[in-house]
C-alpha cells in the first residue's frame, strides 16, 4: 500500500515540474539581441546584402 502512495507521489511531483522545466527552457531563449541588425527600408536596392534572383530556386 505504501508503495503506491510513493509512486503515485512521484508521479505526481514529476507532472507537477515540467511546466517548470518548460518555463526555465523559454526564459533562457529569451536572452537578448547577439547580432547586429539592420534595417531597409528599400528605397533603393543594396547590391551588398540583396540580389536580383533570375528565377525561383527552392
Amino acid at each position: 500500500m505504501t508503495i503506491d502512495r510513493y509512486r503515485r507521489f512521484a508521479r505526481l511531483a514529476f507532472i507537477a515540474t515540467l511546466p517548470l522545466a518548460g518555463l526555465a527552457t523559454a526564459a533562457a531563449a529569451q536572452e537578448g539581441a547577439n547580432g547586429k541588425s539592420f534595417k531597409d527600408d528599400f528605397d533603393t536596392l543594396d547590391t551588398r546584402v540583396w540580389f536580383v534572383s533570375d528565377g525561383w530556386n527552392n
